[in-house]
């Protein structure tokens, strides 16, 4: 059946015919995904369905002076986290479309979008599916007035979900969830709003576990915590749960339950329970046959395995509406439907998105409501039913979403495939039963939420005769001590475990995962080597200073994710490096080193060829001391500067100790701040990767080095070779560089203000400076009234340039304890304590500032709104240009006060003020309560319109002769100040007709309207007489058309300058 023919089947007795020049035109925006056919929601794969719908509405729905026209838009090709919605919507506002109604997206981060839009112009948005729109809120459905859902909603499907769980009267249960699948991760968002608000008893009996499958094997290409493999860690679940929710498309499902059968927890003393909504290419066919070896196990399998199915749609029409469909999404998008599809929910979704539009404004209509307002006509589509040219009926619920019924279908070894037994109501949720429930257990029912004997199995007690009994009283406590022991020595080769496994410290790129984006905490694939060169070399990049001037860089270390941990990694020189017996020796060495103020080492990451490609270790949330000390709106008080510096004399003092004996390289650059504003030294101990080159003595002609980094060196460090660590004293003169740096809070051997020392023209002569050891020698220029005398003392002695009168860390640690006041492990607390309060306080200034400049914003934008049209204020405020735009239809109102010139030169000129200010403000409260936009006043002349920059129909004809009217009889209580015996008179004029409005000016910018209608309307009122209001034709044939209430009596002809002899009209109310 061809689709002219199918649709001019539901024609009926209505008359098909429209008379275009009186019909109004509803402009439906239709914003949908464009440009990627494997997408369900394609435009051209539901295209057609939306033409079908049209045709329908206006052929066999609307009443013959309403239309529907479609105003399509492309929405993106796939869900993207920044959609294109906000820059389609604005094309379809510079191309002066007025949507009465958006239909679409279907990507819940577009439909969100597309929903700011349709509340601030107060039109409805009809989304399809829009599924996860709520939850991306955290507001309730309610809230949504403006939301209208014509498909599946997340929240629905959850709903079924926990109907059957409630039903098996399960409450623990496991959701392994496949996080690439955009469906299946806005269901699980649906699942645990639904636990929050309605059964947050769930919430502790239940766990989520995250898989992202790869198509070629049984396993999870990450791990990432809490995302697991399919193999003996799906034996983990057994031990918590003998219900598992499976999230993920068909190929995936399949995996989980043939590895299940083969563990043996598919063979009916579990339940998986699965989501096919309808048959689609987008999650794959549930189907245990995919002729390979394992089609015997899957088909065994299946049995256990449940599914939770949209209910199907039934129509004799149905049939031929799909043919119809398939035929002309060929011929008019080129789109090709597989052999067997059918028409799924999103197109039916799409078809009845309009329909119900139609029948909500044909109603409306009928009935004599406001059809032209947004919030009615959403209102109007929630808690209704109406019926299609289906013969299928849309039910809405009274939240505004499609009433759908789910379908709980159960595994037949005899049919080989799912059948619904179980039908959820999706309105009352009430459960309907279709067929018998068999399952592959020993009585045919599901199995219970815990087991007889508990999910180990140890609730279970066999009867045992007194002998067995004193056996098991001798034989239990011998095992526990044996496994008390066991646990000891396991613990202990755990301990040394590094020492039995030669490569714990081998790390292969594989193995981590790099966050690409931050923002979006989207996680790609530690394989991708060229994209971790590339983030490497920008981070080492950054990391080195100019070679003028000291740099505070951005810390060096970077984050990724590996076996399931956050780790800090560390750049290494690209290709320069190999794990010799050296490194390893050294590594060993380091490796036992744990201290609160010292980075734990984890390891070396190599490329396949075995070169260094990263350090590992642990990760600081807040990057280095250099951050710290650059950031300027963080208040670093004296407490929290005693306690970094404490935290880096502890580190050091620790380190010291050690087997590593020294640093060599301290700076403010490897002082790590953790997510607790604690210091940690890094970058110790691995001597045999670095640079040999910054080991030699500075000399005058290395100007190409990276002076910066030799700012902290001891002097005696400078003259000679420095060894491979460096020495215990030369980290002294270090650590008293960074508390200069600390306590003036700028870079090493520079003021507050940030410059350098000004004896120096560069870093290359300050070094030669202080390696020739003047007297007295270069230091930092820190102020004596900068600090305390002990902290200055100290700083003093620490640099000293005779390194035996430098004090060890020792000593440092317990005069900054003492100066500073800290006391034992509570110093951390305290800080952060300090600093909740400065962020508390911090947060009321940003609070009070914020409500004063939005109180400022908002008098800004009402003084703009009073002199601008809103819609066009709020463009100017956005910084959006308005360009002019031509009306087909609006009426302009003019009046004049007769007389004025006598009656101002009888006055004062504040007299005269007085009077039009009085005068005027009487006519701004009139047109304030009608839908017109006063334009001007030029002397006693005052212009209004209506029907612009907002389009209403012909309404405004009515708007405007109603505040002519009325200014009319309210000047009447206006009398002139200098003549208190006399009452102002007025003439007006209205007229309708076309005309082009625009912002005009940049400086005192004015909303002006030009067209012979402006120059017709001032005319009526010129050629008027007093008291009256005079009108033209075109006014009075839309008054009529509207079947409005005023008296229009006939002037007669008129001669009008410019026009020729006018026929007009006295209008009376």
């Amino acid at each position: 059946m061809t689709t002219a023919n199918f649709q001019l089947s539901f024609s009926g007795n209505k008359a098909t015919e429209r008379t275009a020049d009186s019909a109004i035109t509803l402009n439906v925006c239709t914003l949908v995904e464009t440009g990627n056919p494997a997408f369900m929601i394609d435009y051209n794969r539901i295209g057609a369905a939306i033409d079908v719908a049209i045709k329908h509405a206006n052929e066999n729905i609307l009443p013959k002076n309403l239309r529907i026209s479609k105003i399509y838009k492309n929405a993106g090709t796939e869900c993207a986290a920044v959609p294109p919605i906000i820059r389609r919507t604005m094309e379809i506002i510079q191309e002066g479309v007025v949507c009465n109604i958006y239909i679409g997206p279907g990507c819940s981060e577009s439909a969100l979008d597309a929903y700011k839009i349709a509340v601030y112009q107060k039109v409805p948005l009809i989304a399809v599916p829009g599924s996860n729109l709520i939850a991306r809120t955290g507001r309730a459905r309610a809230d949504f007035q403006y939301l209208i859902r014509t498909s599946y909603v997340a929240v629905g499907i959850a709903r079924a979900l926990v109907a059957f769980l409630d039903y098996g009267n399960y409450t623990h249960f496991t959701i392994i969830v496949n996080r690439e699948n955009m469906v299946y991760s806005e269901i699980l968002d649906g699942l645990t709003g639904i636990f929050k608000t309605v059964r947050p008893d769930l919430l502790t009996t239940m766990d989520i576990v995250y898989v992202d499958y790869d198509r070629s094997n049984n396993q999870s290409t990450s791990p990432a915590k809490g995302v697991i493999k399919l193999g003996t860690e799906l034996e983990a679940l057994n031990k918590t749960c003998r219900v598992i929710v499976v999230l993920a498309n068909a190929n995936s499902v399949r995996r989980v339950m043939v590895r299940a059968y083969n563990i043996g927890m598919a063979k009916g003393e579990h339940v998986y329970i699965g989501v096919e909504l309808f048959p689609s290419d987008t999650w794959g066919r549930f189907t245990w046959q995919r002729d390979d070896k394992d089609d015997e196990v899957a088909r065994l399998a299946f049995r256990s395995l449940v599914l939770i199915s949209m209910t199907k749609i039934f129509s004799s029409y149905m049939e031929d509406f799909s043919d119809a469909i398939r035929d002309l999404a060929l011929k008019k998008y080129g789109y090709t439907f597989g052999v067997f599809d059918q028409v799924d929910p999103i197109i039916l979704g799409f078809y009845d998105a309009f329909i119900l539009y139609a029948r909500t404004m044909e109603r409306l209509h009928n009935s004599g409501a406001n059809f032209t307002d947004g919030l009615t006509v959403a209102q109007a589509m929630w808690n209704t039913t109406v019926r299609t040219p289906l013969g299928t009926e849309i039910v809405m619920s009274s939240i505004g979403d499609k009433v759908i019924s789910y379908d709980v279908r159960i595994f037949t070894i005899e049919r080989g495939s799912h059948t619904a037994f179980l039908r959820i109501d999706g309105s009352s949720n009430q459960l309907t039963w279709l067929n018998t429930l068999i399952w592959p257990s020993e009585d045919g029912t599901l199995p219970p939420d815990v087991p007889k004997c508990g999910y180990s199995g140890l609730n279970c007690r066999l009867d045992a005769d007194d002998t067995t009994k004193v056996v098991l009283g001798t034989v239990i406590p011998i095992v526990v001590v044996l496994g008390a022991f066991g646990a000891a020595v396991y613990y202990v080769l755990m301990k040394n475990q590094h020492n039995l496994d030669p490569n714990w410290w081998r790390y292969k790129m594989d193995e981590l995962i790099f966050p690409q984006d931050r923002v979006g905490s989207r996680i790609g694939s530690g394989k991708n080597m060229a994209a971790s060169q590339s983030m490497g070399t920008t981070l080492n990049s950054k990391s080195k200073a100019s070679k003028a001037t000291y740099l505070s860089t951005v810390c060096p270390w970077t984050s990724a994710i590996c076996n399931g941990n956050v780790i800090g990694l560390k750049l290494a020189p690209e290709k320069t490096y190999r794990p010799t017996q050296e490194v390893i020796k050294e590594l060993i060495q380091i490796q036992p080193i744990r201290h609160a103020n010292l980075q734990r080492f984890i390891g070396l990451c190599l490329d396949d060829l075995g070169w260094v490609v990263y350090e590992m270790g642990e990760f600081c949330q807040k990057g280095c001391l250099d951050d710290l000390i650059d950031q300027k709106s963080l208040n670093l008080d004296w407490s929290f500067k005693f306690s970094l510096l404490n935290d880096i004399a502890e580190g050091m003092n620790q380190l010291h100790l050690s087997p590593v004996e020294s640093h060599g390289f301290l700076r403010s650059l490897v002082c790590l701040i953790d997510g607790r504003l604690s210091v940690k030294v890094s970058d110790y101990g691995i001597t045999k990767l670095r640079n040999p080159d910054a080991l030699l003595p500075f000399k005058e002609g290395d100007s190409m080095r990276e002076c910066e980094q030799l700012l902290w060196r001891a002097p005696e460090l400078l003259r000679v070779q420095m060894p491979p660590k460096g020495s215990q004293k030369g980290d002294v003169y270090s650590f008293a560089i960074i508390m200069q740096q600390i306590i003036l809070r700028s870079g090493p051997y520079e003021s507050p203000g940030g410059a350098q020392n000004q004896m120096m023209e560069s870093t290359v002569d300050l070094l030669l400076e202080i390696k020739k050891g003047t007297s007295p020698p270069i230091r930092p220029p820190v102020a004596r009234s900068a600090c305390s005398v002990d902290l200055f003392n100290l700083m003093e002695n620490c640099w000293s340039e005779f390194p035996v009168q430098r004090p060890s860390f020792l000593k440092i640690k317990e005069s900054i304890a003492k100066m500073g006041g800290i006391s034992g492990g509570n110093l951390i607390d305290h800080l952060i304590k300090r600093m909740e309060k400065y962020a508390t306080d911090l947060e009321e200034q940003v609070a009070t500032k914020t409500q004063q400049f939005m109180e400022e914003k908002d008098r800004s934008e009402q003084l703009l709104s009073q002199m601008l049209p809103k819609a066009v204020a709020l463009c100017l405020v956005k910084g959006e240009s308005v360009h002019p735009e031509f009306f087909e239809m609006v009426t302009v109102y003019f009046s004049d006060i007769v007389g004025f010139t006598s009656i101002s030169a009888s006055g004062t000129p504040m007299d005269v003020i007085s009077l039009l200010n009085e005068l005027y403000t009487l006519f701004d409260e009139i047109v304030e309560k009608h839908d017109a936009y006063k334009v001007e006043t030029t002397g006693d002349a005052y212009m209004v319109a209506s029907g612009l920059p907002l389009r209403n129909g012909n309404i405004h004809a009515v708007e405007v002769a109603t505040v002519a009217c009325e200014t009319l009889m309210a000047v009447q209580t206006v009398s002139i100040p200098h003549r208190p015996h006399e009452h102002l008179r007025i003439r007006c004029g209205i007229h309708s007709g076309s005309c082009v409005a625009g912002i005009i000016g940049l400086k005192a910018p004015r909303y002006c309207l030009f067209g012979d209608s402006i120059n017709t309307a001032s005319r009526m009122e010129s050629t008027g007489e007093p008291m009256k209001v005079q009108t033209t034709q075109s006014t009075k044939d839309l008054l009529t058309e509207m079947q409005s209430d005023f008296k229009i009596t006939l002037r007669g002809q008129v001669d009008v300058k410019g026009k020729g002899q006018m026929t007009t009209y006295w209008l009376t109310r």
